[in-house]
């Protein structure tokens, strides 16, 4: 017989880390906890360089985690596969995919929270090896345009996951998104996550997004985003800027600042990020700090299959 108690309780503690960087504050066993909190952290690492305002945006594959409704803008396939080094033996992967089907625009997206190895032994004290623990989350999402407005397409989008969690429990949630358009410059957002089954009596980070977002031009744009966690009841708000100074260069820019004190020492809300795109193929970095916590370091890449050119026009009729 073999001693496995560090499994369960290094799984609790592993998850509650993973509360404190995604700011899901809350003790593990007490009020406004919860399972699968690493999905209330954001994924791409350009919308965290944008001090992830980024649900009026949704403008790519990450979508699927953001904002489903952001799925029915998009023409072509496209993914994103991203990785977030955030310390202390954490690390979060994702991979998003999204192709037009005719009927809209469907998504798909695997994420994994691992928190690191840590040694398990029998009853006698011998080592007996090293045990690994993981969060896996699988979403599906589809997004399309449901009507227009002043003349502008006005998309949603809804969103269904599963998600295993490494404390124990599987659990289903869904979401629901959209987006409008205010004018030709502005546009607004909004989205519910991670509502769904419980596991435990703990349920998802249920989670609210407002979002407004301005293309200002000079390939400059702007997102400004409020959140709200309904079960650590938790408000942030973010602002993130993006400028293009030439095609292939991205420079990102953003803060976030939650209205409850997260009692972390050091520099913490700001963020940055930067981003090179050749042809279809993309680069992101992101750069976000947790004061003494820990330093998040996203990297991704980016994929946009090639826009079809149109059929040329038909040459008119020349008289005999």
């Amino acid at each position: 017989m073999t001693l496995r108690l560090p499994v369960a309780l290094l799984a609790l503690l592993a998850a509650s880390g993973a509360s404190a960087l995604t700011e899901t504050r809350s003790v593990v066993l007490g009020p406004g906890a919860v399972r699968g909190a690493f999905l209330s952290r954001g994924t791409s690492p350009r919308a965290g360089g944008m001090g992830e305002a980024f649900a009026a945006v949704a403008d790519d594959a990450s979508a699927v985690g953001w904002n489903p409704a952001g799925l029915g803008q998009l023409e072509t396939f496209g993914a994103v596969a991203s990785w977030d080094g955030v310390g202390r033996g954490l690390g979060l992967s994702h991979l998003a995919v999204a192709a037009p089907v005719g009927i809209g625009t469907v998504g798909a997206a695997v994420t994994a929270m691992t928190y690191g190895s840590f040694t398990s032994y029998n009853e006698l004290g011998d080592r007996l090896g090293s045990e690994g623990f993981m969060d896996l989350g699988v979403t599906a999402a589809w997004g399309l345009e449901v009507g227009r407005l002043r003349g502008q397409p006005v998309w949603g989008g809804v969103s269904a996951e599963f998600v295993r969690d490494a404390a124990g429990g599987t659990m289903v949630g869904f979401g629901a998104g959209t987006l409008l358009p205010l004018g030709s410059v502005f546009r607004l957002g909004a989205a519910v996550q991670h509502l769904g089954t419980t596991s435990g009596g703990f349920p998802l980070p249920g989670r609210a997004r407002v979002a407004l977002a301005a293309k200002l031009g000079n390939g400059l744009s702007a997102g400004v985003e409020g959140a709200y966690g309904f079960q650590d009841e938790l408000g942030t708000m973010a602002l993130g800027l993006e400028w293009l100074p030439v095609r292939l260069l991205a420079v990102r820019a953003g803060y976030r600042q939650p209205f409850r004190t997260q009692r972390l020492e050091g520099l913490t809300g700001l963020t940055a990020g930067v981003g090179v795109k050749w042809r279809t193929l993309g680069v992101d970095y992101a750069f976000q700090p947790y004061g003494d916590l820990a330093v998040s370091h996203r990297v991704g890449l980016t994929w946009t299959g090639a826009r079809r050119a149109a059929p040329p026009a038909a040459a008119p009729d020349t008289p005999p």
